[in-house]
């Protein structure tokens, strides 16, 4: 496990969450350091600020800004997701500046699970849609495991089970061109 796992991991054991009305969580303050604009409160987007922290706490530059998208030009890219690697997704939609960011732990089917902050107001691990992911990044300079077996399993399981749908799509398509060719031969002859 990378430090700055152990630093998030951390924050999620220690309960980090947003406090209700005026005041605000120290440790959420505490992100604020990490970043060069933004309020000095939990009453705002947190999760780039919280980002921020567990590189920065880790002794890896971040991006310096409290915008989720940041973190695309962030590090370098990886073609598949590897626990730790920073997850980016668009929020609200895909070309705009909104978005949402965490640490990959592991996903099923249809969503990736990931270790972040202003998740449902808190540090905790959730669940976001696949389909909205933008990139998956590494922090530079910092090697990159290779992958162990079960999650090279896991990554071929998912995608077979993609192919499969994909030929079923293309199956079914072809079955109804079938039909519609034998329809219109049968009423040429």
């Amino acid at each position: 496990m990378q430090k700055w796992e152990e630093i998030a991991r951390k924050d999620m054991a220690d309960g980090v969450a947003e406090v209700p009305g005026a005041a605000s969580h120290p440790r959420i303050l505490e992100y604020n350091k990490y970043v060069k604009y933004g309020k000095a409160s939990d009453d705002e987007a947190w999760c780039a600020k919280f980002m921020n922290a567990v590189f920065e706490e880790s002794g890896i530059k971040g991006t310096n800004s409290p915008a989720a998208r940041s973190f695309l030009n962030w590090g370098v890219p990886l073609h598949a997701p590897i626990p730790g690697c920073v997850v980016v997704y668009w929020r609200d939609k895909p070309e705009g500046w909104t978005g949402h960011v965490h640490l990959y732990v592991r996903e099923d089917e249809k969503n990736i699970y990931g270790i972040g902050g202003n998740q449902g107001n808190k540090v905790c691990e959730a669940p976001y849609p696949k389909d909205r992911v933008l990139a998956f990044r590494w922090p530079a300079g910092v090697a990159i495991p290779e992958p162990d077996a079960e999650q090279v399993i896991s990554v071929a399981i998912v995608d077979a089970m993609a192919l499969r749908d994909e030929f079923a799509r293309v199956g079914n398509l072809m079955l109804g061109w079938s039909k519609e060719l034998s329809a219109a031969i049968e009423g040429v002859a």
